[in-house]
């Protein structure tokens, strides 16, 4: 009986990756299905296109002191709610832009470059689409009008503001300001060297500023919606269509010169550009807009370079709808429900069973078994049998009545959809970006959560008792909050860093991913075993400590095959990508000592027959491994660095 039982545990822990490597045979991107841009991708230095505007701002306008204006200035007469309607119902929503190497609808571009700007994807209730045209066609106007946020109090005061707090200010005010201009339009045009005696917080929080100055600055060159070619991966602004000065290089002006007559969809362009013009400026045209629209759309839409209409479909349903959001919203109606349902089971007078205090009344194969088999202590058929009593006993009263199967049915239900939601995210930009979702740190907490909300119905399904839907309803609201917190340049589909650019990412990446999902339950059901230990009397709408040992046991062992496997994997990768197939590297370096924290509790468990408290504990530890490995590695100082920087937040 106990060698029958190690056989199933060892087929328990290999059947993931069985499955892992199945499924990624599947999804693994095929030759030519997608033209990564690492050159135009995430980069770390700001850069100014070639535009007079703000030298005329800054000698021209008189120089005053800093002072705080209402950000709602000018927003009604620049941007009226008719112009978002008027450009809704010519289409232009459905517009394909570049941006910094990748193509988006015109409904994405807007929402990031509002947040560029303003810190926000949606400022003042003003339309994304709308307030980014505007200030593209209305840029001298928009120059007087606070968009740009000053977030770091210490950097207010350095810029003159002598209370502290945070300010919105307008651009031309940062040109006029003696102390903006020498250290933004200095860091803007020097680099580094204009800001090296500041501290690095300040060194940062002026960066950041920077950043947002000079995507207002960009704003209009950054409107790219012309291929320079029919088979070019380039695109420009119709604004460069107008001054060819402005162009990236004297290459690219020399080409749209060479090819203005040949090409019709430039005629269109400009055609479309002025239509823009006449509708954004004066408030009329909307008729006009719509024909133009539709004569560009259908002159560049069999260009090879110009985006597939299915992918352009796809990223503005995922702009509106947000997938991601609406999971962490079915998360917490799911977490609520099942409160409700705990609440009814309270009510019902249902009492949880006691453990059994002795070998009576159990199977008797759960008697205490020789000292040289210590480790099937930890999977005795008592445990089992107990696991299978307890999704029969405390909560069937609540069931039974009206109330509690309608709370736990909208409570599985809402979280089943908050299920499918994160794979509804996940499939979407997967197909929006030709590769696995997981290069950056939104998507790989977003893919981690999809497969902590897979296991999370397995196991609820497997319990059928409410405490492990509420665990992963409540945990998967906050992840899914913090991840949707994210600045929106850290969440938007962009292209991969060269060196991620291997088909070893589908592998590597989202092996170590699903298993740091197991883990994660595997924590939540030992924060659920503290609560229980730490009472002297038992939560009745939990179930005893001893079935949440076995569930931890059962997820740990769910996850570390995966992250033995993706350990490995991401050897085998470095060994081609970097010639050697270990390098000591912080990240590398806690991902092994998060393996050895696992190996250790699986093996005190196993070979030594620890259970209860101290087994908890245990686990507990290698997930605080996991959180090191995942996030210190970037953020905690004297940890971050190494070889796989590329994948750390990009600050802006």
């Amino acid at each position: 009986m106990a060698q029958t039982r190690v056989r199933f545990d060892c087929l328990f822990s290999i059947a993931p990756i069985v499955v892992l490597v199945g499924g990624l045979s599947i999804a693994s991107p095929t030759e030519g299905q997608a033209e990564y841009i690492a050159d135009t991708g995430r980069t770390q230095q700001v850069t100014l296109h070639a535009t007079p505007q703000w030298e005329r701002v800054a000698t021209t306008q008189p120089l005053t002191a800093a002072k705080a204006v209402p950000p709602s200035a000018g927003l009604v007469e620049l941007c009226p709610p008719t112009l978002a309607q008027l450009l809704r119902s010519a289409g232009v929503e459905w517009l394909a832009v570049q941006s910094e190497g990748w193509n988006y609808s015109a409904r994405t571009w807007a929402e990031i470059q509002v947040a560029a700007i303003t810190g926000k994807a949606r400022f003042e209730k003003c339309d994304p689409l709308a307030l980014a045209l505007s200030i593209a066609y209305r840029h001298r106007e928009w120059m007087d009008v606070p968009l740009l946020p000053i977030e770091n109090p210490e950097l207010a005061k350095l810029l003159g503001f002598s209370d502290g707090r945070r300010h919105r200010v307008s651009p031309a005010w940062v040109m006029r300001t003696p102390e903006a201009q020498q250290l933004v339009i200095g860091y803007l045009s020097r680099g580094d060297a204009a800001i090296a005696e500041l501290e690095p917080a300040m060194q940062k929080a002026v960066k950041k500023f920077a950043y947002r100055v000079a995507s207002f600055l960009n704003l209009p060159t950054e409107f790219r919606i012309v291929p320079v070619g029919p088979n070019d991966s380039l695109w420009i602004s119709p604004f460069v269509l107008e001054r060819p000065d402005l162009a990236e290089s004297p290459d690219v002006a020399s080409r749209l010169a060479q090819q203005s007559d040949e090409l019709p969809y430039i005629g269109a362009a400009r055609d479309l550009h002025a239509a823009l013009r006449a509708t954004i400026v004066e408030g009329n045209g909307g008729e006009e807009l719509r024909q133009q629209f539709e004569k560009f759309r259908a002159s560049v839409r069999d260009l090879p370079s110009y985006m597939p209409r299915d992918l352009l479909a796809l990223d503005y349903f995922n702009t509106r709808f947000h997938p991601f959001q609406k999971a962490a919203w079915a998360y917490a109606i799911a977490f609520v429900f099942f409160l409700v349902y705990f609440w009814r089971a309270s009510r019902s007078g249902a009492a949880s069973p006691e453990p059994p205090a002795s070998n009576e009344g159990m199977p008797q194969e759960a008697a205490p078994v020789e000292p040289t088999q210590p480790h099937v202590r930890a999977l005795t058929p008592a445990s089992e049998a107990l696991l299978t009593e307890t999704t029969q006993s405390v909560h069937t009263e609540a069931k039974q009545s009206a109330a509690g199967r309608w709370a736990y049915t909208v409570a599985f239900v809402a979280k089943l959809t908050a299920a499918l939601l994160l794979i509804l995210g996940l499939v979407i930009r997967y197909r929006l970006g030709g590769r696995m979702p997981v290069s950056n740190l939104y998507e790989s907490i977003t893919f981690t959560m999809g497969a902590f909300a897979l296991l999370g119905l397995v196991f609820e399904w497997v319990t059928r008792r409410g405490w492990v839907g509420a665990g992963v309803a409540l945990a998967g609201w906050a992840c899914m909050l913090m991840a949707n917190s994210l600045p929106l340049h850290m969440r938007k589909v962009e292209p991969l860093v060269a060196v991620l650019n291997s088909v070893w990412l589908n592998y590597h990446v989202t092996s170590l991913l699903i298993s740091y999902g197991a883990f994660l339950l595997a924590f939540v059901f030992a924060l659920l075993y503290l609560v229980q230990d730490a009472r002297r009397e038992p939560l009745r709408t939990l179930p005893p400590k001893e079935t949440l040992d076995v569930m931890i046991y059962r997820c740990v062992q769910v996850g570390w095959p995966l992250l033995t496997l993706g350990i490995f994997l991401g050897a085998v990768w470095a060994d081609t990508a970097w010639g050697r197939a270990w390098s000591w590297d912080p990240k590398e370096t806690w991902a092994l000592i998060t393996w050895f924290a696992y190996t250790i509790y699986l093996h005190l468990r196993m070979i030594l027959g620890w259970t209860g408290r101290r087994a908890v504990v245990a686990s507990m530890v290698g997930f605080a491994m996991v959180l090191i490995t995942y996030f210190g590695v970037s953020f905690l100082p004297g940890l971050a660095g190494g070889l796989h920087t590329y994948a750390e937040p990009i600050s802006r």
